[in-house]
């Protein structure tokens, strides 16, 4: 990777984290809070919806990386439910900032993508319903929204300090598991 892309990928980690919190950042205000000059962030992005589309596609890039490893995976349903936590809670930000984010599917290789992606999540599921891990009369699409939360719920709870990041993933898959019962 080139100094510039580097670069580049920092600027749309940082600001996704800005975004995540503040759908109605400026771009002054996301230089500002990721610490750089608005004329640095422009170079980069020269409009705000440029950045708002590369970190949508760099989300939904990590986020078929992350599902590609879980899927050819030949673990235990748990396991890879586990493991989908552990490679999806780091990136929580930019998931929920595709989740939330109300302007992102009028790009319509975001939209195409995320629907993608969509269908693939919910065959997971569904695998993992056979495989009887969670209750046939619970609807797939319940299981899938509680997934994006407790990616988001994951990554918020290691970035604000309140959960160690080795727990946060052992813990987002045993609370969709078994919920937060005795």
């Amino acid at each position: 990777m080139s100094k510039h892309d580097s670069r580049k990928q920092q600027l749309i980690i940082a600001s996704s984290r800005v975004l995540a919190t503040n759908h109605g950042a400026s771009l002054s205000e996301i230089a500002a809070q990721t610490g750089v000059g608005r004329a640095t962030l422009q170079r980069y992005f020269p409009k705000r919806q440029d950045l708002l589309r590369e970190i949508a596609l760099g989300a939904l890039r990590e986020i078929d990386i992350a599902l590609d490893e879980v899927l050819r995976t030949d673990l235990r349903p748990e396991e890879s439910l586990q493991l989908m936590f552990e490679l999806l809670a780091p990136i929580g930000d930019r998931y929920s900032y595709l989740v939330t984010y109300p302007d992102l599917m009028e790009f319509a290789e975001v939209a195409g993508a995320y629907d993608r992606q969509l269908d693939r999540l919910n065959t997971f599921v569904q695998e993992l319903k056979q495989k009887e891990l969670f209750s046939p009369d619970i609807p797939t699409a319940w299981i899938v929204q509680t997934i994006d939360l407790l990616i988001w719920g994951a990554w918020y709870a290691v970035d604000s300090g309140s959960i160690a990041r080795n727990d946060a993933a052992q813990l987002a898959a045993r609370t969709l598991m078994r919920g937060l019962g005795r």
